[in-house]
């Protein structure tokens, strides 16, 4: 099943279609060796920035990779991923849902809060509300952190 979902992402056979990405995602759930996981490395190494704004290739690519960081090493592996690749806005997402169960202070939502502000910066503003609601609900009981959040816009 692995070799078949790669080669049809390779042949690019569903390419333009959600379909081609789902190969790729499928293929990363199924990675039991590091000879797969090198190979999707390289299939997505090869998926390259086109310089504009969103660019939904690459920024897809990134959460990819980040999927297969999960699938085949450790959180501090993820962490420091999604840390190189803030400025996808999908990645700082993930990046201050994963980092804020775990981090309680005010340090800690002011770094959130500044992923938040570039996320808008860059462009995905309706993204950075709806993340911002999400902390407010789930984190209620945070005064310190609903404070921060007040503050980015």
């Amino acid at each position: 099943m692995f070799r078949w979902l790669l080669h049809h992402f390779e042949a690019n056979t569903m390419a333009g279609w959600d379909l081609h990405t789902d190969l790729m995602r499928i293929a990363i759930s199924l990675v039991r060796t590091e000879d797969e996981k090198k190979r999707i490395q390289t299939n997505l190494e090869q998926i390259k920035p086109n310089g504009k704004d969103r660019d939904y290739a690459y920024q897809t690519a990134q959460k990819l990779k980040l999927q297969l960081i999960h699938q085949t090493e450790d959180e501090a592996a993820a962490i420091h991923f999604m840390e190189a690749n803030v400025d996808n806005p999908d990645i700082q997402k993930h990046l201050i849902v994963d980092y804020m169960p775990d981090h309680i202070g005010r340090n800690h939502y002011q770094m959130a809060c500044k992923y938040i502000r570039r996320m808008a910066k860059l462009g995905y503003k309706p993204m950075a509300l709806e993340l911002i609601e999400q902390l407010r609900t789930r984190y209620r009981n945070r005064r310190a952190l609903l404070e921060e959040l007040t503050g980015i816009f």
